[in-house]
């Protein structure tokens, strides 16, 4: 059975720009993998921070006829990836920013749970809880 991972797309892209680390979740990406990722920053406009872009800027690197030339491509590829750097830097904030608002709103949810008597309060405090606890209409029926 084949496990799946579910990533963020504009970070994945990020990531392989800054460490050009092509290996995610212990599995490498394939050159079709990456050109999907490409295209998927692009038409959903997320940047420019592609995995092919930072591929062609080290190419240039690796590819320049002399010292000089070698140099501007190098300067330019360190650039590229310093801004995907803190860009990335940027994202991850958002991230962890988001999971411990959401760790709040969890915790603050369970804490007014542990302090319910009844049904009828479950419901005003959980949102569809009326629906799983077999309320209609906002109106709690009775248990016994």
């Amino acid at each position: 059975k084949k496990k799946y991972w579910l990533v963020d797309g504009k970070f994945l892209a990020m990531k392989v720009c800054v460490s050009g680390d092509i290996t995610i979740c212990g599995r490498k990406l394939q050159a079709s993998s990456l050109a999907t990722l490409d295209d998927y920053v692009q038409r959903c406009k997320l940047g420019p921070f592609r995995p092919k872009r930072a591929a062609c800027l080290l190419s240039a690197v690796q590819a320049a006829p002399n010292n000089e030339a070698r140099q501007r491509a190098l300067k330019e590829y360190k650039h590229f990836v310093n801004e995907a750097r803190i860009e990335l830097g940027k994202l991850r904030n958002i991230q962890e920013n988001r999971m411990l608002e959401e760790s709040l709103v969890l915790s603050r949810r369970f804490q007014a749970i542990r302090s319910l008597q009844s049904p009828k309060e479950v419901v005003s405090v959980i949102p569809g809880a009326s629906t799983l606890l077999g309320h209609e209409e906002g109106h709690a029926r009775h248990f016994q």
